[in-house]
């Protein structure tokens, strides 16, 4: 706010004028309120009154509250959302897994392979599970990402294990699904892994890829092109 008063000018501002009519202008602060615009208009001259300030075109060069301005991008990226993910695939993994325990009660499949050897096995695929789904899970939380599907992803993740397969998580779950059903010696739990994979495919797998190609475009095309989709 410009207030208009009489008062004793200085030397300076004078510069040899009449005192009488020296007209000094004081500047108020302004409380503005969040997000409200102002407008700095130049071209004011030295003794222009108060009223000309109207007369001023607006310039194009605008300050806006920054707090109105932080608020606002908070709120845009609360509400973006992830992938169109709307069951936990890990549940997928451990129905299918208790469903083979409870056929083990019912019939057996024939298993022509030695226990020893079809137990080793299973441990060796299920340590290689585990490790797909570790190393995945720790380029997330560094990269200060959330592993859940269905929640946004502000960076592709290009390293580890995502370097020769685009699901390392689903592949990992199919790994200790099928190594489990070896080493209990419960080829119904193995059997079951590819229809775990397969539900998993088209519930999860699918709207993630829809939700990459439309957020990272052609990025995530070319990584598409490189890297399988599983193995």
């Amino acid at each position: 706010m410009i207030r208009q008063s009489e008062g004793p000018p200085s030397p300076e501002l004078t510069n040899g004028r009449n005192r009488s009519s020296y007209l000094e202008y004081e500047f108020e602060p302004v409380l503005v309120p969040r997000g409200v615009l102002l407008s700095c208009k130049p071209g004011l001259e030295q003794g222009d009154p108060p009223s000309a300030l109207s007369s001023i075109p607006r310039s194009p060069f605008q300050v806006q509250s920054v707090q109105g301005r932080v608020t606002s991008m908070s709120k845009v990226d609360s509400g973006e959302r992830g992938a169109n993910v709307r069951f936990p695939p890990p549940l997928i993994y451990l129905a299918f897994t208790l469903l083979g325990v409870a056929l083990r009660y019912v019939t057996l499949p024939p298993n022509p392979v030695d226990g020893f050897i079809t137990r080793a096995a299973g441990i060796a695929i299920i340590l290689a599970g585990l490790w797909l789904i570790v190393e995945a899970w720790k380029l997330f939380k560094r990269t200060g990402q959330d592993p859940k599907p269905w929640t946004p992803s502000p960076e592709m993740v290009l390293s580890g294990p995502y370097r020769f397969t685009r699901n390392p998580m689903y592949v990992g779950m199919t790994c200790i699904q099928l190594g489990l059903g070896l080493a209990l010696n419960n080829l119904w739990i193995s059997f079951f892994a590819a229809f775990s994979l397969l539900t998993v495919h088209f519930i999860a797998v699918v709207p993630e890829e829809k939700y990459l190609a439309g957020k990272f475009g052609e990025s995530y095309t070319g990584y598409v092109i490189k890297v399988r989709r599983y193995l």
